[in-house]
């Protein structure tokens, strides 16, 4: 696994190229990168289409813009404990 978590970018150039790369974890298989053919493309996009349909996805009107996330506050920076940072998120929404 550590292989593929320094590799994955080397991994995903075998897969575009066709190949597909068996993943394991202490020598047992755990997953496979296969590439996407038309067909599974093709699904996907007909999803879409219909989720759209139904209202239940809106494409965005405008292209990704970063700048929005710049305007976003910070995080609040708290020593792993989830509880406490989300006390602490409720307490700013007070």
């Amino acid at each position: 696994m550590s292989s593929v978590k320094n590799n994955l970018s080397s991994y995903l150039d075998l897969v575009r190229a066709g190949e597909a790369v068996l993943i394991t974890d202490r020598g047992r298989p755990i997953a496979r990168l296969v590439p996407l053919d038309a067909a599974a493309s093709e699904s996907i996009e007909a999803r879409r289409i219909e989720l759209e349909r139904r209202g239940v996805l809106n494409r965005a009107e405008a292209p990704h813009d970063p700048e929005i996330l710049r305007h976003l506050p910070p995080i609040p920076s708290v020593d792993g404990d989830l509880l406490v940072a989300l006390l602490h998120d409720r307490e700013e929404d007070r």
